[in-house]
């Protein structure tokens, strides 16, 4: 009986001892701990990644990591409902700095967050002083200032500074280049290895000369477009170019410098205002072409042209002799009769021009009759020298004269090749002209294509007129 009883009681104790251990199990729960999965990248501006030291500190816990990112990527689970400071360090480059908090969002624990670090690369000041190569001094007026780093890291700077002392900002360490332009010096190229906080140099800028470009509107029919043209002209720099209208010529003369671009706009009676970008070209003709307005408003209006002039060689003056007569005899010992008759010919045409009765433009011109350039070429044929001897000792005679070599073709071919060929056959003589002593600054050469015939374009005998070289007195 006894031994019944002490059984009980212990079953009655066990009992009570579970019980009371699930009470208080239920009562004070063990905490869960959650984390989630963070992945840190490190980029430069180029959006490369970069390697970076880390240092991410905890605010709650005041737990401190640091990680190095040597791929430029890493992956960290960290304690979710704490709020992180991270900063991301490498040398050249200014620190980056970041603060996220982690809360709970119902996401799977497989989820991972980006948390991405921009590294800007560091800067630091260099200085650039221009100068003009002749003076020494500092130059007044505008630069435009290029600069970029030769690894491609930061951005390639253009901009516009008034003062000849350039600071620019630049990464410490890693190679630069760059070029200074400014309106009449040469473009300068500058270059700064490894370039650190106070580095300086000095640019000296070589003075150039514009040269004299005519700018030529013509149709498309390559006529002339009228004198009464609204021409303006601005540099790469922000400044207007003065052109003025040569009624010599036709054109519209300019100074322009060969290193720089610039913005044209032409606006004429009938046409499209025409605009676009030029680059001083090798020849000194820059053809724009102009469209006609064919808008309700201008249909009826007439449109402005300028007619071609034709050039009149007036005949010999049989009263004077010629200012050289070819050897006696050479032209039957040699059957070059027709060749003396054209030097003999020229002399006298070449007479009439002392006279300085003879005002008018026209009676002022010369056709050089005895000149003959290879198929499609400038080239000088041997046969012609003759005749530009003979011209240049007469230039040589009268050096109060200043004269313009006018190149012609026929209509016959592309017209925009044939103004540089016309062109580059008047600059040829020239050239010439310039080997027989004749000064160059007494001489301009232009090239007018099939823009001023002399006679129409129906036959060759007639073509053979139009493509002539004359020369004209033009002071």
């Amino acid at each position: 009986m006894n031994h019944w009883l002490l059984q009980v009681a212990v079953i009655f104790l066990l009992t009570s001892f579970s019980s009371a251990k699930v009470v208080s199990g239920d009562q004070n729960p063990t905490p869960k701990v959650n984390y989630a999965k963070v992945q840190f990248e490190a980029k430069n501006a180029a959006g490369i990644a970069v390697p970076v030291s880390l240092i991410i500190k905890a605010t709650k816990t005041k737990v401190s990591q640091n990680k190095s990112l040597r791929t430029g990527s890493l992956v960290l689970p960290l304690l979710v409902g704490d709020t992180y400071e991270i900063e991301a360090t490498l040398d050249g480059y200014v620190p980056a700095r970041k603060t996220i908090r982690l809360v709970a969002n119902g996401r799977s624990a497989q989820a991972v967050q980006l948390v991405v670090l921009e590294m800007k690369p560091l800067q630091v000041p260099i200085t650039i002083y221009i100068l003009d190569d002749q003076t020494g001094k500092p130059i007044a007026g505008g630069f435009a200032v290029r600069m970029e780093n030769l690894d491609r890291t930061q951005s390639v700077v253009n901009r516009q500074v008034a003062e000849a002392t350039i600071r620019l900002l630049v990464q410490p360490h890693v190679a630069i280049k760059g070029m200074i332009k400014a309106k009449g010096y040469h473009a300068q190229a500058y270059a700064f290895a490894n370039p650190e906080a106070g580095n300086e140099i000095t640019l000296r800028l070589q003075r150039i000369d514009p040269t004299q470009y005519g700018i030529r509107m013509m149709d498309s029919d390559y006529r002339y477009v009228s004198s009464q043209c609204t021409v303006l002209i601005q540099d790469e720099l922000g400044e207007m170019v003065p052109a003025s209208y040569d009624k010599l010529s036709g054109d519209w003369r300019v100074l322009l410098q060969k290193d720089l671009t610039y913005s044209i706009e032409v606006k004429a009676p009938g046409y499209r205002t025409h605009r676009r970008t030029i680059a001083p070209p090798a020849q000194s003709v820059i053809m724009v072409l102009m469209q006609q307005d064919l808008t309700p408003t201008a249909k009826n209006e007439p449109v402005a042209r300028t007619k071609p002039e034709p050039v009149i060689v007036a005949p010999p003056t049989a009263a004077k002799p010629p200012l050289s007569a070819p050897p006696a005899g050479a032209g039957e010992s040699k059957g070059l009769g027709k060749i003396a008759d054209k030097v003999s010919s020229f002399g006298r045409q070449l007479e009439r021009l002392d006279s300085s009765a003879m005002e008018s433009k026209m009676d002022r011109t010369v056709n050089l009759d005895n000149v003959y350039f290879d198929q499609s070429s400038p080239d000088i044929r041997p046969d012609s020298h003759a005749q530009l001897d003979e011209l240049a000792e007469w230039l040589k005679g009268q050096p109060e004269f200043k004269v313009e070599i006018a190149g012609h073709t026929d209509r016959l071919g592309d017209p925009r090749l044939n103004v540089f060929l016309s062109e580059n056959r008047a600059k040829a003589i020239l050239n010439y002209l310039v080997k027989k002593g004749v000064p160059r600054k007494r001489m301009r050469y232009m090239g007018y294509g099939f823009s001023r015939p002399v006679a129409p374009s129906d036959v060759e005998e007639n073509q053979k007129k139009n493509r002539r070289v004359e020369v004209r007195v033009i002071k």
